[in-house]
Order: C-alpha cells, then structure tokens, then sequence
C-alpha cells in the first residue's frame, strides 16, 4: 500500500510538470479543426467589455492595468507595436465609415495617456495596420487597415485603395 501511495504522489508530480509543447504548433481535433477561430486553450471570459464580431474582446482598462503591471516588473519603456480592430468593412458610396475603429482607437489611446499619467513610460505607439492586408485566418473579410483595398478571397478585386475614415482621424 506504502508503494502505491508514493506511485499516486509521483504520478500527481509528473503532472504539475512544465509542458514543453509549443501551444502556436497545437491543432485542434476533430470537428472545432475545420474552424480556425476555435480557441484552442481555456480562458475566462470578461462579461463586463464589448467584443468584436470575432469575440476579441475590447478592453481598453485592461491594456491600461497590463502596461502598468509591465512597467513595474521591468521598469524599461514600452513600445506597443501592434493592436488594432479587425472588423468587416463596407463600402458604401465609395466611402468606409468605421466610426467603430476610431471609437476602439480613442479608447485605447486613452488608456495609454492614463497609463502615462500613472507613470509608465511608453515611448510609442504603432497601430495595426496601415492598409488592409490578407489574414492567414481570415482571408480578406476581416480588415484591420485605415485604407481599404479593394481585394476578395478570389482575388478578382481592382486593389484600389480607398481611405477609411480612421484614417483621416488617425492621421
């Protein structure tokens, strides 16, 4: 008995142990495989903030909280290389009106003026993207860029460029 006792403490260890899988080479089973989208690791979910259409959530408080939490572990500036709000765009009448990038983008400004005012010293700030861009994931229903480009999953597009009104605010 003393020996399965001391087999179960082993065998609970072993399990505690760091696993040395790279989750980004993880592929989902079975059926969530034919979605991409599918998270393939558990996390809490915020019932408090606003999400995309693609269930990102929105959260500009909890940029703010994770560059303040940042900046006192290491104590080095901060530059936020990439954020930005993948949305499905439309055309209407030759124009793109995403008044829902440039609310995203004035929060989150603001939550980095806030976290400057709170003492972290952020140095930069890069949002994402310029132009409209194929997603690996999404093909190009999902748009990130302050310019349109006029392109489809069957690139049959004219590629011409239309600027959002993001891009006249961001500028």
């Amino acid at each position: 008995q003393q020996n399965r006792l001391e087999k179960q403490v082993d065998d609970q260890k072993d399990e505690r142990k760091f696993n040395k899988v790279d989750p980004y080479l993880m592929q989902p089973k079975g059926d969530k495989a034919q979605n991409p989208e599918v998270p393939m690791f558990n996390n809490v979910e915020n019932q408090y903030v606003d999400k995309t259409k693609w269930g990102w959530e929105i959260d500009p408080t909890g940029m703010r909280i994770a560059l303040r939490e940042i900046y006192e572990k290491y104590q080095l500036p901060i530059m936020i290389t990439e954020t930005g709000l993948g949305a499905l765009d439309i055309v209407k009448d030759g124009k793109i009106n995403d008044t829902y990038r440039i609310n995203y983008l004035k929060d989150h400004v603001k939550a980095m003026k806030e976290a400057i005012t709170d003492g972290v010293d952020l140095i930069g700030y890069c949002a994402w993207s310029f132009t409209d861009l194929l997603s690996w994931l999404n093909g190009y229903s999902k748009r990130y860029g302050f310019v349109y480009v006029d392109q489809n999953d069957n690139e049959n597009g004219s590629l011409k460029r239309i600027p959002k009104a993001s891009f006249s605010w961001y500028k």
